[in-house]
């Protein structure tokens, strides 16, 4: 399995275009699905990658993580406080939908659905979803401004 990461991740690296890997992760079935258009920077994917879905057009940039577990079971295993001595594994997926941007080293948690027409900016921490048409930045990540805004600011023709 260890074997297989690697030679994974090296094939994400050899990959230098984001499109290119988003197209390598969509071929090789490693997210549980992806949309058109896609662009994914990252060279490393998560073990539990079928837990990820990206809809059309989603830019992923560099350093972003989409975690979809969590190790708290090994925490409680041996914690003379928990009293038991089994634990769930947890886990559980991420939905990304359509036109979105996930700026660097940007962290997603398990669990979270991110809506359309969405930007987080970079090293944001997602804890909760995100409404659709939202940008979002901090720790935890909140809603600091508007898609439809965001628009306006950048469009060179006036409106």
């Amino acid at each position: 399995m260890m074997l297989r990461r690697r030679w994974i991740q090296l094939n994400l690296l050899l990959k230098r275009n984001g499109f290119a890997r988003a197209e390598y992760i969509k071929k090789h079935g490693l997210f549980g699905s992806i949309g058109e258009n896609c662009f994914y920077q990252p060279v490393s994917i998560s073990p539990e990658g079928g837990g990820i879905h990206l809809g059309n057009n989603v830019v992923i940039s560099s350093g972003v993580k989409l975690i979809t577990h969590d190790m708290s079971y090994s925490l409680l295993l041996n914690d003379p406080v928990a009293k038991v001595n089994k634990f769930k594994y947890y886990m559980n997926k991420i939905h990304i939908g359509n036109n979105v941007m996930i700026r660097t080293d940007t962290i997603i948690l398990p669990g979270k659905n991110i809506g359309n027409h969405v930007i987080i900016a970079a090293g944001a921490v997602v804890t909760k979803d995100i409404p659709d048409y939202s940008i979002v930045g901090g720790n935890p990540a909140t809603i600091i401004g508007n898609y439809k805004d965001f628009i306006k600011k950048r469009s060179i023709i006036d409106r």
